[in-house]
C-alpha cells in the first residue's frame, strides 16, 4: 500500500455550546410550523493527521461512486458510474458486470432482502439474487433517470426520478408530478414518517405529501423560505427529521428546526448508535468534510483532495465509514483513510 503525500486530513473537534432563542412562523397548509433555530459552535483544531493509502484490488469502482450500503448480511455494496459492487469483507464483486453498463446512483435492500438498483437513463434494476429484472418507462416507469428508491410501510416501492415519482405495488404504477402538486419533478429523496406522511426532497423546494388528502404542503422557515435543493431526508431512531442540501443541515424535532450548519450537506446518515454522521462542503472546492454528530459534540474530519466532493456514506456494523467520491471508493477505520483502486 502507497501513501499519499498529495493527501492530508485535518482533524476539528466542535463543542455546540447553545441554541439560540427560537423564532416561530406559521406555516401554510397542514405542514409543521416553522420554528427556527441556529446552534452557536466554537471550533477547535487538534491538528492531528491521517495519511490516505492505496488498497490494489480487482474489482472496484475507480471512477464516480453514488451509494454505498450495508445489507442484512453485513455486505457492503456500492453504486457507482461503472456498475453495482459488492464487497463480502474479503473480497469485491461486479454484480452488473454481464447485466447492464447503466450508470448506477443509488441501491436499496427491501423487507424481503431482494435489491433495487437505480441507474442513470436504464431505469431500476430488480435483483432477487439470483436474477435481474429491468422496469424502464416501456413497463411503466415515469422516467429512466432514478436518482433514489424508498420502500413505505405497506410495501410499496417509491423511486424518485428526474421525472417526478413512480409508486410500485408489485404489479402496477402510479406517478406523482408537478401535475399533482409536486414542487419540481427532479426529485432527490422520499422518507415515511410516523404519521404515514412523506417528506420529499426536490431539486426545486422540499415538501411534505398527505397521501390521505393527496396533498402537497411547501418546508419553509421562520423566514418563510423554501427549503431548496433537499439533497438528503432522513428520519432518525428518534423521530427527528434530518433535511440535507443547499440551505445546510437542518433538524425538526416536531417541535422546532434548529439549523446544524450553513454549508451544503450532501447525505446525511444515523449509524447504530443514533450517532448522525453526514458529508458538507469545507472551506475551499477541494475541501469536504465528514461529520459525526454525537451527544451534542460535532467531530469533523476535514478532507483535502485533488477530487473533492463526498457522496454516499455508511458506518458498517465494524464502525467502519465508508464513502463514494468522484474517484471511487474510501474507507475511513479513525486513523486511517483507504482508497481502493484496480490493477487497471
Amino acid at each position: 500500500m502507497k501513501k499519499n503525500k498529495l493527501q492530508h486530513m485535518v482533524f476539528l473537534l466542535i463543542v455546540l455550546l447553545t441554541a439560540c432563542q427560537s423564532l416561530k412562523h406559521e406555516n401554510k397548509g397542514n405542514g409543521p410550523a416553522a420554528v427556527t433555530s441556529t446552534k452557536n459552535i466554537d471550533t477547535q483544531p487538534d491538528y492531528s493527521k491521517s495519511h490516505i493509502e492505496n488498497v490494489l484490488v480487482n474489482h472496484v469502482p475507480v471512477s464516480i461512486t453514488r451509494n454505498v450500503i450495508e445489507d442484512s448480511n453485513g455486505h457492503i455494496w456500492i453504486a457507482s458510474w461503472e456498475g453495482v459492487f459488492k464487497y463480502n469483507g474479503h473480497s469485491f464483486q461486479h454484480i452488473t458486470k454481464d447485466v447492464s453498463q447503466a450508470r448506477f446512483f443509488a441501491i436499496m435492500e427491501d423487507s424481503r432482502n431482494n435489491f433495487w438498483l437505480a441507474s442513470i437513463g436504464s431505469g431500476v434494476f430488480y435483483y432477487d439474487g439470483q436474477s435481474f429484472k429491468n422496469y424502464n418507462t416501456s413497463n411503466g416507469l415515469i422516467n429512466d433517470r432514478v436518482t433514489n428508491i424508498f420502500e413505505d410501510k405497506a410495501g410499496r416501492i417509491w423511486f424518485g426520478t428526474e421525472g417526478g415519482i413512480s409508486i410500485f405495488d408489485g404489479t402496477t404504477f402510479r406517478h406523482l408530478t408537478t401535475a399533482d402538486g409536486l414542487s419540481d419533478n427532479r426529485v432527490n429523496s422520499i422518507i415515511e414518517d410516523a404519521m404515514g406522511k412523506f417528506w420529499i426532497g426536490t431539486m426545486g423546494q422540499a415538501v411534505i405529501y398527505d397521501p390521505t388528502f393527496g396533498t402537497f404542503t411547501d418546508i419553509v422557515n421562520d423566514d418563510g423560505q423554501f427549503f431548496n435543493n433537499v439533497r438528503q431526508v432522513m428520519i432518525s431512531s428518534k423521530g427527528d427529521v434530518w433535511l440535507a442540501g443547499s440551505n445546510g443541515l437542518w433538524c425538526y424535532n416536531h417541535i422546532s428546526f434548529t439549523q446544524y450548519s450553513p454549508q451544503f450537506t450532501g447525505f446525511v446518515f444515523e449509524d447504530s448508535s443514533g450517532n448522525i454522521l453526514t458529508s458538507s462542503s469545507g472551506s475551499t472546492p477541494d475541501l469536504w468534510v465528514l461529520t459525526l454528530f454525537s451527544e451534542n459534540h460535532w467531530f469533523s474530519t476535514e478532507i483535502l483532495e485533488e477530487k473533492g466532493m463526498i457522496f454516499g456514506v455508511l458506518k458498517d456494523t465494524f464502525g467502519q465509514i465508508w464513502y463514494g467520491t468522484l474517484n471511487g471508493l474510501y474507507r475511513f477505520d479513525g486513523k486511517s483513510i483507504y482508497h481502493y483502486v484496480t490493477h487497471n
